[in-house]
């Protein structure tokens, strides 16, 4: 295969995870509104999107960021690990809005509201996690489980 195939096969591969995290922040989204917004609420769903995509540019292009100057530092395009970056980013993206969301239904508290209010005390963040991870030990196998297959996968 040449190099002009592989390339562009590669770049459609990546802008197809960017895509897909932006399908998954956008969901992330309309998951929250729909469990916590009231119902009055339901009208202003095309500007809470919006106002999101806002805020998906800058996690996603911080993230590409990241991933572009480690690029740089090692001084070689590696597709493979271009692709295993993006991988990365995605599997972090779902798992921490997948936790976020359950954590606010269970404890009416965001993430990382709770996480900023213990960085006094590290220790007193295994504390509070402690009752979240007892209740959903499915889910921490589930999330365990999707982080291990997506590694091998990328």
């Amino acid at each position: 295969m040449t190099d002009g195939p592989r390339a562009i096969r590669l770049a459609a591969h990546a802008l197809g995870l960017v895509a897909l995290n932006f399908f998954l922040l956008a969901a992330y989204r309309l998951l929250f509104v729909a469990w916590f917004a009231r119902r009055a609420a339901w009208g202003e769903v095309p500007t809470v999107v919006l106002h999101g995509l806002r805020l998906d540019l800058a996690l996603l292009g911080l993230e590409l960021l990241v991933l572009g100057g480690l690029t740089l530092l090692t001084r070689h395009a590696r597709g493979r690990a271009v692709v295993g970056g993006l991988w990365v980013i995605t599997t972090i993206n779902a798992t921490v809005a997948a936790v976020n969301l359950l954590f606010v239904r269970e404890r009416n508290q965001h993430l990382w509201e709770m996480l900023f209010a213990y960085l006094a005390e590290p220790r007193d963040i295994w504390v509070a996690l402690r009752p979240f991870l007892r209740e959903h030990p499915l889910l921490v196998a589930l999330v365990i489980v999707v982080l291990a297959g997506l590694v091998t996968l990328a």
